[in-house]
C-alpha cells in the first residue's frame, strides 16, 4: 500500500499539477497534500483499447477466414484437381505469419503497437491483391508470394491479443485476451459466408476469375482494420504500460528467437505450452486445409464456406469462458482439457465416414 508522500511513477503525458490531489487507478487511491496529479484512469484507457482492438479483429478475422476457404481451390485450379499440394496455400500463409510475427514484434518493441499492427494490416492488403492477381492469371509463384505477404494480417491479428493485455491487471489478462478472441468469432463467421457473393461480384462486375474476388474483397476488410488502428489506437498501450513501469519508451531491447525459446523451455510449464501450441496448430491447419477439398470432391463446394465458418466459430465462440477458466483454474489445466477436446473432435470427424451429420 502506498502512502502520502511516497514517490509514484505516472506517465508524463497524463500529469497535471495542483493542490489536494487524488491519484486514481482501478485498484488504489492516493491523496497528496502538496500537489495534484490528475491521471486518466488506466482502466478507462484499457476499455477503449479493447474496443478498438475488437473492431479491428472483427474485420481482419472476416478477411482471413474468407481467403482460407478458397486457397486450396486456387491451387487445384492451377495444378489440377488431383494435385496433392492443395495444402500449400494454408502452409504458405502460416509460414508468412510466423516470419512476419517475429519481424512485427521486434518492430513494435521500438515503434509501438499502433505502428506494428497497422503495418501488418497494410502488408496484408498488398498480399491479398498479389494473391488475387496470381489467381487471376493462374500463376502459382505469384499466388504463393501474395499468400506469404498476406500472412502479415494474421500476424497482426495474433499480436493484437497481446496488445489487449498490455494495460490489463495480471489476474485479468486471460479475460482481456479472450475478448479479442471472442470478437474473432463474428468476423470468422461472416467472412466465409461472403465468399459466394464476392465470387459473384468479381465475375459479373469485373470479369474476374471465380477465385479472385474473395482475395481482393478480403483486402478491403484489412483496409478497414488498418484505418481503425491508425486513427483510434491512442495512446499506444505498450508505450503507456512501459511508462507506468518506469521503463524508457523504446528502450527495451527486442528478444531474439533463440532467447525466446530458451526462456520458454526454461520451465516445464513453458515446454508444455510450446508443444501444446505446435501440436494443436498442426492438427487444426491440417483439418482446415483438407475439409474444403474433401467437400469439393464430393460435390459440396457450395457449402464449404459455411462449414469453415462453423469450424472457426467453434474456435473462438467459447473464448470468454475459457479465458475466465484459465485465470481461475490455471493455464496447465486449461491446456489439458483443450487437448482432450481436440483429440475427441478429430476422432469424431475421422470416424464419421460418409455420414451427413
Amino acid at each position: 500500500m502506498l502512502c502520502n508522500g511516497e514517490k509514484v511513477l505516472v506517465p508524463s503525458t497524463l500529469l497535471r499539477f495542483g493542490e489536494n490531489t487524488k491519484f486514481h487507478t482501478s485498484t488504489l487511491t492516493i491523496t497528496y497534500e502538496s500537489a495534484r496529479i490528475k491521471l486518466v484512469e488506466i482502466a478507462a484507457i484499457q476499455k477503449r483499447t479493447l474496443r478498438v482492438l475488437v473492431i479491428g479483429q472483427l474485420a481482419a478475422a472476416a478477411a482471413l477466414s474468407s481467403a482460407v476457404t478458397v486457397g486450396a481451390f486456387v491451387i487445384q485450379r492451377i495444378l489440377g484437381q488431383s494435385t496433392p499440394w492443395g495444402g500449400a496455400a494454408t502452409a504458405t500463409v502460416t509460414i508468412g505469419t510466423a516470419f512476419m510475427s517475429q519481424y512485427l514484434s521486434r518492430l513494435m518493441s521500438r515503434r509501438g503497437r499502433q505502428y506494428g499492427l497497422g503495418l501488418g494490416y497494410g502488408l496484408a492488403i498488398v498480399g491479398g491483391c498479389i494473391a488475387g492477381l496470381g489467381a487471376q492469371i493462374k500463376s502459382l509463384p505469384i499466388f504463393l508470394v501474395g499468400l506469404f505477404i498476406y500472412g502479415s494480417g494474421q500476424a497482426s491479428n495474433l499480436m493484437s491479443r497481446y496488445a489487449a493485455t498490455d494495460l490489463a491487471e495480471p489476474e485479468q489478462r486471460g479475460e482481456a485476451m479472450s475478448r479479442i478472441l471472442f470478437a474473432s468469432t463474428f468476423g470468422a463467421v461472416l467472412g466465409p459466408v461472403l465468399v459466394l457473393p464476392a465470387q459473384a461480384a468479381g465475375e459479373h462486375w469485373f470479369n474476374w476469375d471465380k477465385y479472385t474476388g474473395p482475395w481482393v474483397f478480403s483486402s478491403a476488410f484489412f483496409l478497414f482494420s488498418l484505418i481503425n488502428v491508425a486513427v483510434r489506437l491512442k495512446p499506444d498501450p505498450l508505450f503507456l504500460a512501459r511508462e507506468l513501469r518506469g521503463e524508457a519508451v523504446g528502450g527495451v531491447a527486442p528478444i531474439r528467437i533463440r532467447e525466446a525459446f530458451q526462456h520458454a523451455f526454461a520451465s516445464s510449464h513453458g515446454r508444455q505450452a510450446v508443444f501444446a501450441m505446435i501440436i494443436s496448430q498442426m492438427t487444426m491447419v491440417a483439418v482446415m486445409t483438407m475439409t474444403p477439398v474433401h467437400l469439393k470432391f464430393h460435390g459440396q463446394e457450395s457449402i464449404s464456406s459455411y462449414v469453415v465458418s462453423l469450424h472457426i466459430a467453434g474456435m473462438y465462440a467459447f473464448s470468454p469462458w475459457i479465458g475466465r477458466f484459465s485465470d481461475r483454474s490455471g493455464q496447465l489445466r486449461t491446456i489439458q482439457i483443450g487437448a482432450i477436446l481436440l483429440t475427441a473432435a478429430t476422432a469424431l470427424a475421422a470416424l464419421a465416414g460418409d455420414a451427413h451429420l
